[in-house]
């Protein structure tokens, strides 16, 4: 599945893949956590497949990317049906012991 680009909201590029709705993040953003992104549905959670299609079409190969479980405290859901996926790597963590670097 290919995605297709929406536009703009501020800094965040939009983009729809099947029935699912992304937003990318923008030069800004990028600039200070690298790259993320957001997809979700309005009706199901996404399937892995247009996570992934939607991962490898719009950021680099080269790029580690990672979902975040958070501490049960820290753990907020503000839609139902969205996932979230952050730049990981050796670029923000060491590979053999999977801390972050300083």
């Amino acid at each position: 599945m290919k995605p297709d680009y929406c536009g703009r909201m501020g800094d965040a590029l939009l983009y729809t893949i099947g029935e699912c709705k992304v937003m990318l993040s923008g030069p800004a953003e990028h600039k200070i956590v690298g790259w993320h992104f957001s997809i979700s549905h309005p009706t199901r959670n996404p399937t892995w497949e247009e996570q992934r299609d939607f991962r490898y079409a719009e950021i680099p190969d080269d790029v580690y990317m990672v979902s975040i479980m958070p501490p049960r405290k820290e753990y907020v859901n503000r839609h139902p049906f969205c996932f979230h996926w952050y730049e990981a790597g050796p670029k923000f963590f060491d590979l053999k012991t999977g801390r972050p670097t300083s």
